[in-house]
């Protein structure tokens, strides 16, 4: 089974990391994917850049935010791979990685929000519960 990891460089995605690599100890066959979602660039943001420079520093600034977590899955002898995506919108990107992935389950961290509070401010976990066709374990 295939688990996918959001991550965001916060200690909330860390933790959400940590009990993933769990879940694989637990359940050997279980692959993990990381995958970390970039703003798409605003014109504002990229005035007078190089489109290309423009993706390669997103994808960079992508890789920096994942290499923690890769660390840790790393150092717990976990398998995985990890994804940079562009998105507009990361709840939608992250339940399209798990659809087109073929992923079984979805852990992320969450700010710890009631669900009142994460519906009014727009809750990334929330929408993700929402639009997932798989699982979704929320860890605090």
């Amino acid at each position: 089974m295939k688990v996918l990891v959001p991550v965001d460089g916060s200690a909330h995605s860390e933790r959400a990391v940590r009990f993933a690599a769990q879940l694989a100890h637990d359940l050997t066959r279980l692959r993990i994917i990381l995958v970390n979602v970039q703003p798409a660039p605003s014109d504002v943001d990229t005035l007078h850049m190089a489109q290309q420079s423009i993706l390669d520093h997103l994808r960079v600034r992508g890789d920096d935010t994942l290499a923690p977590a890769r660390k840790i899955l790393a150092d717990a002898g976990v398998a995985h791979e990890a994804k940079v995506e562009l998105a507009e919108d990361a709840a939608v990107e992250i339940a399209r990685v798990a659809r087109e992935q073929g992923c079984g389950h979805i852990v992320m961290g969450t700010r710890g929000l009631g669900a009142l509070a994460g519906l009014a401010l727009g809750s990334v976990a929330t929408k993700v519960v929402h639009l997932a066709e798989v699982p979704v374990t929320l860890v605090r």
